[in-house]
């Protein structure tokens, strides 16, 4: 909130202008009244205005000497000139001292009068903003030579706050910058603390409280407190806000290194959604390099896919909830992800026309993605649609066929029946299935059992799963069960199968025919 010294020789333009500041209290609030520059400058000592307005001709000190006067004193105040029609050659020499703008008295009215102040609390915010942002810098780097000493005495903690979604910005002109309101939270909060407040990237605030008097507050005290100022936050501006708590230090040398852990913890509402309030733990890394080497093993498994590949889908969103419990950088995740789907796009055939070089980016939403539930549909429903293309390119087939196929390979795992197949393309059960067969060949249970027979495969091969594990993996209710199936599918049992990886391997290309009968027969039985 912007504080307004009100200067005019005539007390009906005090008394007018006062009456129309008040009506906007929740934006600015009255720093004083004075009859000529002399109070004026007065005040100007005892209550450290931002604004102020003026008159040009007063007696005993006008306008324009109480603007350089002023000026002297702080030069961060801002100016705002009231004069009349034969005025304006010192309206000029105003303009050219530093003075904002000016209003004519015979042609102003309130409305002029509260849009004058609220361009000039936007430019002030600007300016603020860009200085705040170049003191951080110059803090993280050099904290002994930019910090007060007397911060450096005691226990220090990082808070880093920003609002989530998309800022309004008719929301901040009424309501003032999210860090001067975080400033006057945090000081009402902690009277006996040490602030320091600036703009981090994205507009958040970064506040740097440091407790030299009192024992500073534990972390669950302080993040009881933030999730109080947020719910205050939401009533009172209309939006909601996040924070990101750092641990408590002593030591100059570890200012930057926690202020990126706590921004690390910020970061975390990715995946914790609005209104979080997240702290930084004692394993909490802050070297980048160590975030990006720890993705990208997190994906290596990926650089291999395949888009028609079973399972694929399942193995993509394993990988995203995986982000979740690691709590990867939300914009390497992001990116991560996005070069996965362009690989993907890449092996769609070309007579599909997707990687035309002039069509808009298929994946630029990725970058704009506020929260993980969103990266994650976002992900399936591409992955679907590039899966959908390429069978219909890939397989001679109906699209409903396909689709058939596609969400057979999906989920390979869940326990399908007819029924929720014939769902999936409004149609009847016994004209799906007559409909499959003429298509393809084979039944609609005979090409599950192959999918789940290659799935069951490729997770054998890789000697780390156990077999009740992958039987539960594919679909089996059990291991014997699976054990049947798979034997009857290649011709050898699950544990043969891999005591040979370690031997020449069998061909297990081709299903032994005569007994896949028998399990397709168990799964109609038993609609697995």
């Amino acid at each position: 909130m912007l504080k307004v010294l009100i200067v005019d020789d005539e007390k009906p333009i005090r008394q007018w202008f006062e009456h129309v500041i008040r009506q906007n209290g929740d934006e600015f609030e009255i720093a004083g009244l004075a009859a000529n520059g002399r109070e004026a400058l007065t005040l100007c000592m005892s209550s450290a205005p931002d604004i102020v307005i003026t008159d040009i001709k007063m007696p005993v000190m006008d306008g324009l000497e109480l603007i350089e006067q002023a000026s002297k004193l702080n030069p961060e105040i801002s100016f705002l000139i009231l004069s009349n029609y034969d005025e304006f050659e010192f309206v000029r020499h105003g303009l050219r001292i530093g003075v904002k703008d000016y209003l004519l008295k015979a042609e102003t009215d309130d409305q002029d009068i509260v849009a004058a102040l609220r361009k000039m609390a936007e430019d002030r915010s600007g300016r603020t903003q860009a200085k705040d942002r170049w003191q951080l810098r110059d803090v993280l780097n050099s904290p002994e030579d930019w910090l007060p000493p007397e911060m450096l005495q005691g226990a220090m903690r990082w808070l880093i706050c920003g609002r989530d979604g998309t800022p309004n910005t008719e929301e901040d002109a009424a309501s003032s910058t999210l860090l001067e309101a975080c400033k006057r939270w945090a000081a009402q909060s902690f009277p006996l603390a040490r602030l320091q407040g600036f703009v981090d990237e994205g507009d958040n605030a970064a506040l740097l409280l440091a407790f030299t008097d009192t024992a500073p507050p534990s972390g669950e005290e302080l993040a009881s407190r933030c999730r109080d100022w947020g719910a205050e936050a939401r009533l009172r501006f209309s939006y909601t806000v996040s924070f990101g708590i750092g641990a408590a230090f002593s030591s100059a040398g570890a200012v930057k290194n926690e202020f990126r852990k706590a921004k690390r913890a910020f970061r975390c509402r990715f995946y914790t959604g609005e209104m979080s309030v997240n702290a930084a733990n004692a394993g909490m890394s802050s070297d980048p390099s160590e975030e990006h080497a720890e993705l990208a093993e997190l994906m290596r498994p990926l650089k291999s896919a395949e888009l028609l590949e079973p399972g694929l889908i399942e193995s993509v969103l394993e990988k995203l909830d995986a982000l979740k419990i690691r709590n990867v950088d939300p914009a390497e995740a992001k990116e991560a992800f996005r070069s996965f789907l362009e690989r993907m796009e890449a092996q769609l055939p070309e007579e599909t026309g997707q990687r035309d070089a002039k069509r808009p980016d298929a994946f630029g939403e990725l970058d704009r993605l506020a929260y993980w539930e969103e990266l994650r549909d976002a992900v399936r429903r591409h992955l679907r649609k590039m899966q959908e293309t390429a069978y219909r390119r890939t397989f001679v087939y109906s699209e409903t066929t396909n689709r058939i196929m596609a969400y057979i390979r999906e989920h390979y795992a869940d326990k399908l029946s007819m029924t929720v197949l014939a769902e999936q393309v409004h149609l009847n059960e016994n004209y799906l299935s007559q409909m499959f067969k003429k298509e393809t060949g084979k039944t609609i249970t005979r090409y599950m059992i192959e999918v789940r027979m290659e799935q069951a495969k490729q997770r054998l091969a890789t000697l780390r799963h156990k077999i009740n594990r992958v039987a539960a993996e594919v679909g089996y209710a059990s291991e014997a069960h699976f054990s049947t199936a798979f034997k009857a599918h290649y011709g050898i049992t699950p544990s043969q199968y891999v005591d040979s990886l370690r031997s020449p391997k069998p061909n297990l290309s081709e299903p032994q025919d005569k007994t896949d009968r028998g399990e397709e027969s168990w799964i109609e039985r038993n609609k697995v």
